[in-house]
């Protein structure tokens, strides 16, 4: 069995925490965007809450957020979840990120944890002229509807004005879905200036947004928190299999056309032998999981409007040409043939 099969079928191991899967529950119901009843029918809901688990499975994540895609007609409704604030119930990330004594210094804690809170999502900050740059991605499993990543980038907003009792409005906003029904319901909170159908997810700020302080700020329970944080992100990785650790990895680099296995053994501390027998232990090797992440992805990257010269950047590939080849070895056809056989499959 290929190592790129096995992580296919073993994907879904990565996993959100509780509290942010049953965030999203609370405010569908809360927001009267879902019945409570249809969730209860349609997911695992009820088990799940009984169970009183700390991780929720991008599987079951996956299966909520489609759940309510198919039974709402509440058309920004990745919108309104991403606004409700819900100070009461904030997870230990959530919690850590509001003692910090300004929104730079807040944000970048989110950033290198957000692990804390999911396994599939990562945003990435950078600056840019006079001001900051943050890009959302995704690392999991494809096929979540357009308002996960609408709930993603308002959440990020929202929370970053709640924390600084300021209103955030970016410069620009770049989404790489197609303008939707509902996107003027995107300008009071994400500005005037909306790019759709673009390479990126990215929001445009003015870096000296990144100075205001936080009014809940709390040195005391910060070094708390983050303490407890990071004992959570160490038995987080204990219980996390050594393969999937590196895919985590592959997946936040994925674009990078130097990414190798010598750079994740600088990051894991290891010798290449040493992850490369681990590895093999757990039945896969990391040029086959480097390439079924790329698969994955390259799999979503084709029901987009993209080049294929943006596509092959987005999968770290050198040249277009390399990506044209590993389309027709992936998916047994040419990337024209396969990218009109996904849109004929959505006309059905």
């Amino acid at each position: 069995m290929s190592s790129g099969n096995k992580f296919e079928r073993t994907l879904s191991s990565r996993s959100v925490s509780a509290q942010a899967y049953f965030d999203v529950i609370d405010a569908a119901i809360e927001l009267r965007i879902v019945d409570l009843n249809v969730l209860q029918r349609a997911t695992d809901y009820e088990m799940l809450k009984a169970l009183q688990r700390t991780r929720i499975s991008e599987t079951d994540l996956l299966r909520l957020w489609r759940c309510i895609d198919q039974n709402t007609r509440v058309t920004a409704y990745g919108l309104l979840i991403g606004q409700r604030i819900a100070p009461a119930t904030k997870g230990i990330l959530a919690s850590w990120v509001s003692q910090c004594e300004t929104l730079g210094e807040a944000l970048n804690v989110f950033i290198r944890h957000i692990r804390l809170m999911s396994d599939i999502e990562k945003f990435e900050c950078r600056r840019v002229n006079d001001g900051i740059e943050i890009e959302h991605c995704l690392s999991g499993l494809q096929g979540y509807p357009d308002a996960f990543l609408e709930r993603s980038l308002s959440a990020l907003v929202a929370w970053a004005g709640h924390l600084s009792q300021t209103r955030i409005r970016p410069i620009e906003a770049h989404f790489r879905w197609q303008r939707p029904p509902h996107w003027k319901d995107y300008l009071p909170l994400f500005g005037d200036h909306l790019n759709f159908g673009t390479e990126k997810n990215i929001l445009r700020l003015d870096s000296a947004l990144l100075d205001r302080p936080l009014t809940s700020a709390n040195p005391f329970l910060k070094t708390k928190l983050r303490e407890q944080a990071l004992d959570t992100l160490s038995a987080l990785d204990a219980s996390t299999p050594l393969w999937q650790q590196v895919s985590n990895e592959i997946a936040r680099h994925i674009d990078d056309p130097n990414l190798s296995i010598i750079s994740v053994c600088e990051k894991f501390g290891v010798t290449r032998q040493t992850l490369y027998r681990q590895l093999k232990s757990e039945g896969h090797t990391f040029s086959g999981l480097h390439d079924a992440l790329r698969k994955v992805r390259a799999e979503h990257l084709a029901d987009t409007q993209l080049t294929m010269e943006t596509i092959a950047d987005l999968l770290g590939f050198r040249d277009a040409s390399a990506c044209h080849k590993a389309y027709r070895r992936w998916f047994k056809m040419t990337f024209t043939h396969y990218r009109q056989q996904k849109k004929t499959q959505r006309s059905f």
